[in-house]
């Protein structure tokens, strides 16, 4: 098994679980980043870098979110300073993240294909 056929079955079984979305597209990214050639395909450039971003977007979002939770949760909650800048940030982060336009089936058949291309996937 080669080590990208190792790293297609992590990601399928992690795809059949329940994983965060920001922790399965990571995986899909590693596995673009196994296959990617700038020399050749440059025409992915965009969606992998839209892909990225929404990855970057979400771990952000989450993590505000968890932060905003713990905070209301606190047995003797202090005014937190800049919190309206903080609910505006969120509300401008969530707007980014209804607004990714990655396409992930359209990645993942192009990470299969140059996976094949360059023999590291035996179908």
């Amino acid at each position: 098994m080669t080590d990208f056929e190792k790293s297609y079955e992590i990601y399928l079984k992690a795809s059949a679980d329940h994983v965060y979305l920001d922790q399965l597209l990571a995986k899909l990214s590693v596995l673009a980043g196994l296959v990617y050639d700038p020399s050749q395909d440059a025409s992915m450039d965009s969606q992998l870098a839209e892909l990225s971003r929404q990855i970057y977007v979400l771990r952000v979002y989450d993590e505000l979110q968890s932060f905003l939770i713990h905070s209301k949760h606190r047995e003797h909650p202090q005014p937190m300073e800049g919190l309206k800048d903080i609910l505006a940030k969120a509300g401008s982060i969530d707007s980014v993240r209804e607004g990714a336009e990655a396409n992930y089936p359209k990645i993942l058949g192009w990470v299969l294909a140059a996976a094949k291309e360059r023999k590291l996937f035996r179908p």
